[in-house]
């Protein structure tokens, strides 16, 4: 496997094991110590605790979390992901109520390794779902 390969294949375990399945051992093991999220909203602690806290929001208002990788590609140590975040919106959002609509969410991730772990993160999350789940929730 060479580098580019064992990049993307970091990240999507990541996805997998920690995004998806909230893996403590597996976040442990990809996240580095030193990790800094260059978008991250406000209010969210800085490092990794901030992943955990908007992870732990995701799997808690999106019931039957899922994330697709649509497409990922590697350009040395930064591996950019275009990815689907799907759910049931069960519980209010970034001041958005609960629809109870599936939902499917854009992200783009741009993630930055040092030492084979997570150490940086710019990204991209579209709520346009989510405000229109919620529209015609409160209108029917």
């Amino acid at each position: 496997m060479n580098t580019s390969e064992r990049n993307a294949a970091i990240v999507r375990r990541f996805i997998d094991e920690y995004q998806v399945a909230g893996n403590a051992a597996a976040f442990a093991e990809l996240v580095h110590p030193e990790f800094v999220d260059h978008t991250r909203p406000p209010g969210v602690s800085l490092g990794p605790d901030g992943i955990r806290e908007q992870f732990d929001a995701f799997r808690s208002v999106l019931a039957d979390f899922t994330v697709r990788v649509v497409v990922q590609s590697v350009d040395g140590d930064l591996v950019t992901t275009h990815k689907i975040f799907s759910g049931d919106h069960v519980g209010a959002f970034l001041g958005i109520p609960a629809s109870g609509q599936r939902v499917d969410l854009p992200v783009i991730d741009m993630i930055r390794l040092r030492d084979g772990r997570i150490a940086e993160h710019w990204g991209v999350l579209g709520i346009a779902p989510l405000l229109f789940a919620a529209s015609v929730a409160a209108e029917g």
